[in-house]
Order: structure tokens, then sequence, then C-alpha cells
């Protein structure tokens, strides 16, 4: 058993700022906080320099509430990050809970930080304190992912808890809709404005009485904000004009030029952190009584914070003011500033903090430490995680610094490559071929990593790039057998298909039975034992793209005889993916249930594949048309819009997210989506991807009634895979885009036809797509029921209903009067309309759409 206490669980970032030893009396202000606390939630905005934390923390120290107070910061914008940061603020009040406990310190939990956090929630004790967790500086999260799934999870906290977000940041409609219900209450700038009886009474707490004139002119000086009343009434002096309002003049006027030299040299020198702790204080002012004066500078308010123990801040505002005097003042002592902050926080193990701080004082040659320190030591995160910290990392980063070092590029170029970012991948791409001398000179233990970036540049054929390995092969002088692969975070990017992992393989199939040597003696080098199972791996996903569903079992099951607990969790993945796919086509559920419960077992342990898992198990769904499955997938935390670039690691996603879409009938979303998907892997080199997203669209065209449209949008789908022999691809989406290939196979086996499509393969297709049909409702279903692309007369209504109680033509003319001629002209309108060709399809189809 693990015990834990606050001391182990809570850092510097869990300390609010100290209340100054003098502090406004705003008794009504802090009446309507007390009736906020009320409901569930207190959502405290506006701009810097507005009271929020001490207004709130006068609040929590006039209430009983125990409070958990989180102080966010840029860094915290990844969602396995912010949601750790949660946990531990949460156990801090329960440290002996040993269920919770347990959930905070799984491995697992920084690869599915939501559902632990729910987790750890429900192993939460009652209690009968009352409690206020606090998120300060919330503005400063943007991670769609965490804005998102935040609210799931606050709502799952106790009653006994309120919420209290502080952030500059407007409110949403959500949360004004919220508002206007009562479950949210809204405490915005014009609350937080001293009236002017509250800047009497402070300027008399601070030992000034104002006459009538002096309080009118302190009002109308700062307009109510409270840190310009701080300046102003810190001073004892009102005397700038009204147009003066800009908070540097106040402090420069009223405070810095009142500083004698040392003092002002001891700020300049620390504000180059935006947290100092007082020994990092000491080392840069080379004093040793940093937190005597920092204390004192507390005491007088003059904007330092003190955030618990030896921590302490400058508020914003100041901090942008003393920047600016620091580069004014202090040019050519930056760069020393910023290398013993490096080095302190080097010190302290915190490598991301280093790096940045050695970034920041320009000495690129000497960063090498630092960066693999940082990128090496720590390479244990999951991918998303690496995505968050490198967003960081790579903000505003300096070219100079690639020029100096030229390794940094790699991870340059993996930054861009997993965000969708193909432009700047490219750009570094070059710049990191042209540095792979130099590299392989001075650093050569990046030089297989720069292999692994050359493997994934999609401008050139992977074919090309095995049979051309030897100009960056042979600046490699000793591989590692896997151990570089097995470094970093993902050799597959968490895809579950290894033949459409980190790039799509499809050319391999193209070049012949000795691509797969030459592979192995280039880039299966750099693989080491991981390329043992990688190349039946492929074979199987090859073989069940084209159908050949022995063959791929095959493939499949020597692929997994292969795997040792030592090989990479995703190459299990991976294998165990294609393996219930298999079983699943074949129809073959005893196989198929017991892989997919193995694989349910891995993710449980591995849950940063849960997305795709999710993914997986879902589409197996909506190609059955279920819109309950389509709603859950798409409430999923993880499933956002993505606004920007799409991410190349979520493709897969995205593609289900499309899915659903035409599931619950938002074509308009659909189609925007998969036009987006094709444009991306067009530029990825990606044939399979853009032939997926080309039958869908197609699949939406059709049920729109756009027929020419998507009957020339699947031909070029067909296209596109008819060099592989994929059929899966297409079969898979059954009913949605059977009476497509229909009316392209009646097209191609015309003689007049001279295009590329062979009769042979577009059969092949059509026929596995025929028999799929009959399981699958198809992804268009709902889509074409509500756009009432299928309406049968009364007559063509009654005939069809004869037809499927088994009648003949002849027969039905017999029943119903009708002469033989008028009954197949009925027949044959409703069979165009059910896009069919024959009495068992077109029964079929008007059973499952309800129209008989």
């Amino acid at each position: 058993m693990i015990h834990l206490d606050e001391t182990c669980l809570l850092n510097d970032k869990f300390e609010p700022a100290r209340l100054p030893d003098v502090c406004a009396p705003r008794r009504e202000l802090l009446n309507r906080f007390h009736q906020a606390a009320e409901r569930r939630m207190i959502y405290v905005c506006a701009p810097a320099g507005y009271g929020k934390t001490v207004t709130t923390l006068l609040w929590l120290a006039d209430t009983d509430r125990k409070a958990i107070w989180i102080g966010l910061d840029a860094y915290d914008n990844g969602i396995s990050i912010f949601y750790k940061l949660l946990a531990r603020g949460i156990m801090s009040v329960q440290p002996q809970n040993q269920n919770m406990a347990d959930v905070l310190i799984s491995p697992a939990f920084s690869t599915s930080p939501v559902e632990h956090v729910i987790q750890m929630l429900s192993e939460f004790y009652p209690a009968e304190q009352k409690f206020s967790l606090v998120l300060d500086d919330m503005h400063l999260i943007s991670n769609e992912e965490i804005l998102k799934s935040l609210p799931l999870v606050l709502k799952r906290l106790p009653h006994s808890f309120t919420v209290c977000i502080l952030t500059r940041s407007e409110p949403s409609h959500e949360l004004l809709d919220q508002e206007s219900r009562e479950q949210v209450s809204i405490i915005r700038p014009e609350d937080l404005r001293f009236t002017s009886p509250e800047i009497r009474g402070y300027f008399q707490s601070m030992g000034h009485f104002l006459s009538p004139e002096e309080l009118k002119n302190a009002q109308a000086l700062t307009g109510g904000w409270p840190i310009g009343v701080n300046a102003i009434a810190q001073s004892g002096l009102i005397d700038g004009d009204v147009e003066d309002q800009v908070l540097e003049n106040f402090i420069k006027r009223q405070i810095w030029d009142r500083w004698d030299h040392d003092l002002k040299d001891f700020c300049m020198r620390t504000s180059v952190l935006s947290e100092m702790p007082a020994a990092l204080a000491d080392r840069l002012t080379q004093r040793n009584d940093s937190k005597e004066l920092l204390d004192r500078l507390c005491a007088e308010n003059a904007f330092v914070i003190h955030l618990g123990d030896d921590l302490y801040r400058y508020h914003h505002l100041f901090l942008d003011f003393l920047c600016n005097m620091r580069r004014d003042a202090m040019p050519e002592v930056e760069e020393a500033l910023f290398k013993i902050c490096a080095q302190y926080f080097n010190e302290q193990q915190n490598h991301l903090m280093s790096l940045q701080y050695w970034l920041k004082s320009g000495d690129y040659k000497g960063i090498g430490p630092y960066f693999y320190s940082y990128v090496f030591d720590e390479s244990n995160r999951v991918m998303v995680e690496n995505i968050e910290y490198f967003a960081t990392f790579f903000r505003d980063f300096p070219d100079e610094a690639f020029r100096e070092y030229p390794a940094l590029r790699i991870s340059r170029v993996w930054y861009a490559y997993v965000t969708g970012d193909y432009e700047s991948m490219e750009i570094h791409l070059d710049a990191l071929y042209k540095s792979v001398p130099s590299i392989a000179l001075h650093t050569p233990e990046y030089m297989e990593y720069v292999a692994l970036a050359y493997s994934v540049d999609h401008r050139e054929s992977f074919v090309s790039q095995i049979k051309r390995f030897g100009w960056l092969g042979r600046f490699i002088k000793s591989f590692s057998n896997g151990k570089v692969t097995k470094s970093i975070v993902s050799f597959a990017h968490n895809f579950p298909y290894m033949h459409r992992s980190n790039r799509d393989y499809c050319d391999l199939l193209l070049a012949g039975d000795q691509i797969f040597d030459k592979l192995s003696n280039t880039f299966g080098k750099v693989l080491g034992t991981e390329w043992v199972y990688v190349k039946p791996g492929l074979m199987a996903g090859f073989a069940y793209e084209r159908d050949q569903l022995e063959d791929a079992l095959a493939h499949a099951t020597y692929c997994n005889s292969l795997l040792t607990p030592e090989n990479s969790k995703e190459g299990v993945f991976c294998s165990l993916i294609v393996l219930h796919s298999i079983c699943q086509a074949m129809g073959d559920t005893a196989k198929a249930e017991p892989v997919l419960k193995d694989l349910g077992e891995l993710v449980a342990k591995e849950q940063y594949f849960m997305p795709n898992f999710e993914a997986y198990k879902t589409r197996l769904k909506l190609w059955d048309g279920s819109v309950n499955a389509a709603n859950i997938w798409l409430a999923q935390y993880y499933v956002t819009e993505d606004t920007g670039h799409l991410q190349l690691y979520k493709l897969f996603q995205y593609l289900v997210t499309a899915r659903a879409y035409l599931v619950r009938s938002e074509a308009k979303k659909a189609e925007e989506l998969l036009l987006r998907i094709q444009d991306f892997a067009s530029h990825y080199r990606r044939p399979a991807d853009i032939a997926e997203a080309e039958v869908l669209h197609a699949a939406l065209l059709w049920a729109q009634k756009s027929r020419t449209q998507a009957q020339e949008l699947l031909e070029r789908a067909l296209e596109r895979m008819q060099p592989y022999g994929f059929i899966r691809l297409f079969a898979e989406e059954g009913l949605s885009i059977l009476p497509i290939l229909r009316k392209i196979y009646a097209r191609i086996t015309k003689s007049t036809y001279t295009g590329p499509l062979l009769p042979a393969y577009v059969n092949a297709v059509l026929l596995r797509t025929y028999q799929v049909s009959k399981r699958r409702k198809g992804v268009a279903y709902h889509l074409q029921e509500d756009t009432g692309i299928i309406k049968l007369s009364r007559q063509q209504k009654r005939v069809m209903e004869l037809l499927a109680q088994g009648n003949s033509a002849q027969q039905i003319a017999d029943m119903t009067n009708l002469k033989l001629p008028t009954v197949k002209t009925h027949l044959s309108i409703a069979y165009e309309k059910l896009g069919v060709h024959n009495a068992m399809d077109a029964v079929l189809k008007a059973k499952e759409l309800k129209i008989i």
C-alpha cells in the first residue's frame, strides 16, 4: 500500500498567492461571492489587474471551505498534465484514500487522464467538509480536449465542492445559458471595480485620508481599476491627470522612481522568472537575503505575490514593466541570467524549464545536454503528451538554434508531421538533409532518428527511399537493433493498421518480391527486433484489403506468434486489430470474440490506444447505421473539430467521425470533413485514406441524389485502388455504395467504355459488397431516409408488397387486374428508385428502408 500526504502530492502550483498585509474592506463584493457560491460554479472573468485572485482569497478566508487552489500556466495546456494537476489537488484533501491513490499513481494515468480522474472521483469518501476547487488563470488553457471534457468531469464532483474559475476570457454561450438556468454564477469586471466608498476605505486602511476632491480625482484616474487604486494608495499621491491612465506610468512615477538602485537591480534580474524560488533569486542577484527582501515587498503590496514556502512571483502587469526595464538597462547580462536559470532547473530535474531557459540565453551551441535530457530522458510520455510538450517548446522557436544545433530539427520534423503541418515538415526535412554530414560528425547518436525522419518524407515513394537508402545509411556507423525505435514515442503513430500507419505502405505491393529483402537491409536495420513481425503484419494487412482472407489469417497468425514481451505494444495492438478484422470479415465470431477481448485487456493496460480502439469498435456499429453509436462517439472528449491542421495520428478517428456524421444525417459536416481528409491524405501520399474518404463522400452524394457526381467519385476511388487490388475498403461500406457500384459496372461493361477500370476488378468489388450489404444497413441508411430519396407511388408500393410475398409479375397482374406490361413498368420504376436490378435486392432494400 502507498500512503500519500499533502507534502508529496502538492507543489508550488497548488499554493495561492498570500493575502497582502493590508486589504481593502469590500464587504459587498464578498457578499456577492457568498451568494454566487450557492451554485456549483463561480466564473470570475476580468482583465489583468482586477483583483480576481485577491478577492477570491478574501472570500475563501471568510468561509469554512477547504480550498484546492491550482495555479495554471501555459505549460499546463496538455490534457494529461492538466488532469494530473487536478487529480493531485483532489487527492490532497483525502490523502489516506487508498483507492484514489491507486488511480493517481497508475502508470496508465497519462494515457487516459479523463477516465482516471472520473474513476478517482467515484472513490471520493463522503465528507461533511465543504470544498472549493479554484482554477486560476484558466484563460491559459485552450486545448479543445480539456475544454470539452472538463464540464463532464466537474459534474462528477461531489456536491460538497464549489468550483471557482478565474480567467480573463469572456464566458461562453454555454456558460451564459447555464447562468440563465441558475447553474453558474458569473462575476464580471463591473462587479470587481472599486466604488468611491471602497476607494476611500482602502486609502484609510493605508493611512491616507482623502478629501472629496481627491476621492473624485482617484475615481476618475483609476476608473475603479483595482490595481490602479492599489498603485496610488500605496504612494498616497494623487497628482496625475485623468488622461494619464496607463499603469506603466503609475508604476514608474509612483513606485519605480522612488526605489534605490539595489532594489531596482534586484527586481530587474529576477524578472527573467515567471515564478521565482528564493534560492534562484539569490543566484541571480548574488545575494543571500532574497527571501527577506521579497517578504518585505509582499507586505508593502509592491506587486509581489508570495505563492508559498520560498516561491514568489511578480504581478503579471508589473512583470511586463520589469522586463521592459531590464532589456533597456542591462541587455548585456541577460544571457548569463538565463543560463543561471537553466542550470538551476537542470539540477532540479525540470528538463523542460531548463531547456526553455537555455534557449532564451541564445547560446545554441551549448544546448546539446539540455536537449538530450529533455527529449530522451523523458521519452516515456505517450504521443499526445509529446505533442503537448513540443507545442510549447517550438512556440516562437529561433531559426538560429537549428543552424547552431541541427539535430533539433529531428524533433521539429516529427512535430510538424504528426500535427499535419506538411509545409513546415518539408522545410525542416530539406534543412535536416543538408545537415546530415554535420550531425553524423558531431552528434552521431542522432543518425538513426534522421533515418526515421527520412522514412516518412511523403514527397518520395517508400520504394524509392528503400532503393536510395545508401545516401543516408553510409553515415550510420552502427545500428542499435531497435533501441531507437523503442525510445521514440511511436513508430506506428498509434494507427490500428500496420500497412496504413506512420505512412501508407501500399506501394510495396507494386515493387516485386525482392523489395522486402531490400527493406530488411535498410530501414529494417533501424527497426531492429521490431522488424521481425512487421513484414508478416504488413502482408496480413495487404491480403485483408485484397479480400484474400485465408492468406491474411495465416500472415496475421504468424505475425502474432513472433511477438515477444520485449516488443513494442504498438506492434501487438496493430497485429490484434488486423486479426480481428480478418475474423470479422470471415464471419468467424468464435475466433473474433477472444481477439477483441485480448485487445480490450491490452488497451486497459496501455490506454493511449483507447481513442483508436474505441474508433475501431464504433466503426463496426456505424456500418450498420447505429445512431446511438454515432452519438456516443461524437460525445467523446477526444473527438474535437480541429479547425487548424488535421492531426496525422487522428486520421483513422476522423474517418470514423465522418461516418458518425453520415449516420446522424449531418451531411454538411460530413462533406466538409471528408473533403479535408482527401486534401490532407493527398499531401501525405496516402492513397488508401484518400480512397476511403472518396467512398464515403460518394455514398453521401448518392443519398443526396447527386448521382453523376457520386458515380464519378467512386470511379476515381476504384481507379486509385485497382493497382493494389484492394476490395475490402469498398465492400465494408455495403449497402451505402452498392447501387453506385452497379451503375459503374453496367457502364464499364459496355463496348463503348475505354477507361482504365477492369470489369473483373469492379465485379470482384461488387460481389463482395453485395454479400456485405445483406448484413449491414450502411452509414448512409438514415441519410437516405431523411432526404426522402425513395418514395414509391401507391401502385408501386402495392406491387412490391405482392412481390415480397413470393408472387411473380404475372401473378401480381392477375391479383390486381392490371396488365402484365403495367406491372412490369411499376416494378421497373421501383427498382430504379431503390437502386437495384433484380427482385431479391428490391425486396431486401424496400424492407430495410421500411417502405414495405
